[in-house]
């Protein structure tokens, strides 16, 4: 049976947190934060022949359950911070160096190269080294010139369990396919901080000739996503 005063607590102890009220879910984050929280909290309402019995459990469940609803609040619920790094806008200058990685004959990068042609920069964990490979060959077909286009790939190092010797190995193979794009590694997720880009993830951004932003993706981008980024860059050779 279920144990509506253990239900009720639960609800309400997650829409205080998250918020349920339009002005606190302003923001997709928060949204996809209430919707979680909420499914969350819908599966500890079964009981029965489910298995949860919250009657003798439900001290237990609703324990790990505020620990949950606390956790999330605290990566998502609070004020967004201010992106590093905005549509129209120079991003934040980061330079790969030494210990903080670098291009893959160990000479620094730095972001202030992205200037003087149209740049993309893929910023990838290499768990998810395959995600856009839909938007790399894509953009491969295109043959933009090389006078006027370059694309970086920044592997985001610290993002896998994967040995640094073992990455490398896949990152030559991928500068053989796509010989004219700049490979370098950051190995303390510098992006991730100054940029506040999407961390285990594959981001793509777009910068023009003047080195502002013009194009952003977390994660995957779908077919019309790749068609936005490819008129990005067509806009601004």
């Amino acid at each position: 049976m279920r144990d509506s005063s253990k239900e009720s607590e639960c609800q309400a102890d997650a829409n205080t947190r998250v918020g349920t009220t339009e002005t606190n879910l302003n923001t997709p984050v928060r949204k996809r934060l209430y919707v979680a929280t909420q499914r969350v909290a819908q599966r500890f309402k079964l009981g029965g022949s489910e298995g949860y019995e919250l009657k003798s459990k439900g001290g237990v469940i609703m324990k790990h359950l505020q620990k949950l609803c606390v956790a999330l609040f605290a990566l998502f619920g609070a004020p967004q911070m201010v992106q590093g790094v905005e549509l129209g806008q120079v991003p934040p200058k980061v330079e790969l160096q030494e210990n903080l990685g670098g291009r893959l004959d160990g000479t620094t990068w730095r972001s202030d190269e992205l200037k003087g042609k149209v740049h993309v920069l893929f910023y990838v964990d290499p768990d998810e080294k395959d995600t856009n490979n839909d938007a790399s060959e894509a953009l491969d077909k295109e043959k933009f010139p090389a006078e006027k286009f370059q694309s970086v790939a920044i592997i985001n190092m610290a993002a896998t369990w994967l040995p640094n010797f073992a990455i490398s190995m896949s990152i030559e193979d991928k500068q053989k396919r796509y010989p004219r794009t700049i490979y370098v590694r950051d190995y303390k997720k510098l992006l991730v901080d100054a940029w506040k880009i999407a961390d285990d993830s594959s981001d793509i951004l777009a910068f023009d000739k003047q080195g502002k932003l013009i194009f952003r993706k977390d994660g995957k981008l779908n077919t019309e996503d790749i068609q936005k980024l490819i008129k990005s860059i067509k806009d601004n050779l």
